[in-house]
């Protein structure tokens, strides 16, 4: 008996050594869910967990095993609450496609790229499922499109070639200046309201598709490099000349130290107190730019996709607060979509004249 005893005791202590030292190794992320939750589910979901799952969440934070603490936690939940998780899971999935519909297309973000990147940045941050691109909205057919004929001069208002309407504050400059602060308060709040989304739906909810609290994350700014590629497929595919209204004589921006110059020159001015942009495509293509096109292509596709599956698994959410985050992500998409429809509309109506005679 007294070796039986021996025995039983060095198998708990070598356990106890084993799970310490695997707490250890665990990376802080793994051991940080199931602290909190959405609103609607969290003072139920923290009730479950002390009343019934403390054993399993002992376990979860000495070893990091999460499927038995959702084992634990659905085994209590009512099959009316497993059904209500379930349509917060289809919501949460839709979300996905239906940015896709109002989010920026990259053919914008790239344009506006051109003028205010860091704007366009911000922007790009904003929108996590990019519109899938296609031949009609080009950046070449989207930027040399006839401006409204209800807008003329619209350029010159601005530029100072014309008085402005009545109504407004009659200084150009302090006009541009709180446009552009208006810009930015809109871009990095949009951006700023993703990134939180991000960290909520890893932290605060378990995702059954997901391989770690980062997905959502991954899924998120995933979106922000396609993005950036469309830039890069832009200048593969056009050559991007800025006709002068004085001292540029035509030249194309060329170089790092001439791009650096234009950040710092037009950054802070809205797109409709710069100077026009004409493009045009480089003939013959190369098979560089061909598949860069085709690549642009793709990647919103597969975008959605990755989205849909990461967050079609979503199990510890309410319906309440699965719609509450896709609205979240819709507003901050109409956000930079309205933001960069100015934007584009004004390089339109500055760029016209000069891509016209192109």
């Amino acid at each position: 008996m007294h070796y039986k005893s021996t025995l039983r005791l060095s198998q708990t202590a070598l356990w106890a050594v084993l799970a310490q030292a695997n707490a250890a190794s665990i990376p802080k992320h793994k051991i940080s869910q199931f602290q909190e939750f959405f609103p609607a589910w969290n003072q139920l979901i923290t009730n479950i967990l002390r009343e019934n799952c403390s054993v399993e969440l002992d376990t979860y934070r000495a070893i990091g095993a999460k499927w038995s603490v959702i084992d634990c936690v659905l085994s209590a939940f009512s099959e009316s609450r497993k059904a209500e998780a379930a349509a917060a899971a289809l919501t949460l999935s839709l979300t996905p496609a239906v940015l896709q519909i109002v989010s920026p297309t990259t053919t914008d973000t790239s344009l506006l790229f051109l003028q205010r990147p860091i704007l366009a940045l911000l922007l790009s941050a904003s929108s996590p499922s990019p519109s899938i691109w296609v031949y009609s909205r080009s950046p070449k057919t989207t930027l040399h499109r006839k401006p409204d004929a209800s807008w003329p001069g619209f350029g010159a208002i601005w530029s100072g070639g014309a008085e402005l309407p009545r109504g407004m504050p009659q200084n150009r400059r302090l006009l541009l200046l709180w446009i552009s602060a208006a810009e930015y308060l809109l871009a990095l709040t949009a951006a700023a309201n993703v990134a939180l989304l991000a960290w909520e739906l890893g932290y605060k909810n378990f995702f059954s598709a997901a391989n770690s609290i980062y997905d959502v994350a991954l899924w998120t700014y995933t979106a922000f490099l396609v993005h950036i590629f469309g830039f890069i497929d832009l200048r593969l595919n056009f050559l991007v000349l800025r006709p002068s209204r004085d001292d540029d004589n035509g030249r194309e921006t060329r170089g790092f130290c001439s791009r650096i110059m234009h950040v710092m020159r037009y950054e802070l001015h809205p797109a409709v107190a710069g100077k026009p942009v004409v493009l045009r495509r480089r003939l013959p293509r190369s098979l560089l730019s061909l598949t860069a096109t085709y690549v642009l292509w793709l990647a919103p596709i597969l975008q959605v996709v990755f989205g849909t599956i990461v967050l079609s698994g979503s199990m510890l959410m309410a319906q309440v607060d699965a719609r509450r985050c896709l609205f979240r992500y819709i507003g901050s998409a109409i956000v930079a979509k309205a933001v960069l429809a100015f934007e584009i509309f004004s390089m339109r109506h500055i760029s016209y004249d000069e891509t016209s005679s192109c």
